[in-house]
């Protein structure tokens, strides 16, 4: 009998009666070639039976790959957005970790990247693969596609390899929800515009919504800044919106602060919507009904895309020549409206 602690791969091998490459691609399929059946039936008895545990640092050194992705997160220096991005960063961080594990690669995260960027630097951190999150320079998701590096995008849209939320189908969710509840007067707290794909994306999804439900542009405003948001708040019964949707959950708690200088109430005098569902939907108080942005799919879905173009490189073609470099259709997950208690009825008298 073999002890459990030192069996490798040839004792696996010889015991399946074939050969240790062919043990390794079966160990290795999901990112390797196809196995018949009878193969990899017989290879997984002998694991089995052996009770092998396959070392990752030797699979890295025999296979040339590291089972590593690499996550460059969002790098925004303007303080007041630093601390969202932060949070958006770790949660996103915690959902690719989970998908990760899931498929039995590791994570690396690599912050601040853009303040000295080169694909020499982004090399040297040896990931077979990178999830750029919501990256919003087009010239640095460029130079990463061109660098022949595989590459995901969640929530931006530069290049083709791209997964993001439904922000579309989001926004028409939330306005539904409001409508429903009687809202005509429904401002749309966009925030600063930017090179921001999912910023262009609710956008459309606000004015298209607000077509399908006949709300008059005037009376459902776009506001850019906090002064905007401000003044509109400051606007008498009857004229000031009844309900502020927000691009997302941290403009919603700043909706919240804006509204109780004014003496206003959250739901009482004002319903507001977030979009992403963050921590802070489920801590500021009242609880804010928000979108669903579902990371966590959002995740499964770029670590899947991930392994698909490890699967070309495995069979010896370029990324660039493996057949859907430029065709790959967007992975759009959907999302899904979370009622809590920052919604309610038009106030009376308006």
């Amino acid at each position: 009998m073999i002890h459990r602690n030192r069996v490798t791969i040839i004792d696996v091998a010889r015991l399946a009666g074939v050969s240790k490459s062919t043990v390794a691609n079966v160990l290795n399929s999901p990112l390797g070639v196809p196995i018949q059946d009878v193969t990899r039936k017989r290879v997984l008895e002998a694991v089995a039976e052996l009770g092998y545990q396959k070392n990752a640092l030797a699979a890295a050194f025999s296979s040339g790959r590291t089972n590593t992705i690499g996550i460059l997160l969002p790098q925004h220096h303007q303080e007041a957005t630093s601390r969202v991005y932060r949070q958006f960063g770790q949660e996103l961080f915690t959902a690719v970790f989970d998908a990760a594990c899931e498929a039995d690669l590791r994570v690396t995260s690599i912050p601040n990247w853009e303040r000295d960027a080169s694909i020499e630097a982004l090399n040297d951190r040896r990931v077979d693969g990178l999830i750029l999150a919501s990256i919003r320079s087009r010239e640095t998701v460029a130079a990463i596609y061109a660098s022949g590096i595989p590459c995901v995008e969640i929530s931006s849209g530069f290049g083709d390899h791209l997964v993001h939320p439904d922000n579309e189908g989001g926004i028409r969710q939330a306005i539904e929800h409001l409508v429903g509840l009687g809202h005509r007067r429904i401002a749309y707290y966009r925030g600063p515009l930017g090179d921001y794909f999912a910023s262009e994306r609710r956008y459309n999804g606000f004015v298209d919504a607000c077509q399908t439900y006949r709300l008059s542009p005037d009376e459902c405003p776009v506001l850019l800044a906090r002064v905007e948001v401000t003044a509109q708040l400051e606007l008498p019964l009857g004229q000031r919106p009844t309900a502020v949707l927000t691009f997302n959950d941290s403009q919603a708690s700043i909706v919240y602060d804006m509204a109780q200088a004014l003496g206003l109430s959250v739901p009482d005098d004002l319903s507001v919507v977030g979009f992403d569902n963050s921590l802070i939907a489920e801590l500021i108080r009242p609880g804010l009904t928000t979108i669903d942005n579902a990371l966590a799919d959002q995740a499964r879905g770029a670590v899947a895309r991930l392994m698909t173009l490890w699967k070309r490189d495995f069979a010896g073609l370029p990324v660039s020549e493996a057949g859907d470099q430029n065709t790959m259709t967007p992975l759009r997950i959907p999302t899904r409206l979370v009622v809590r208690q920052s919604t309610g009825r038009v106030p009376k008298g308006v």
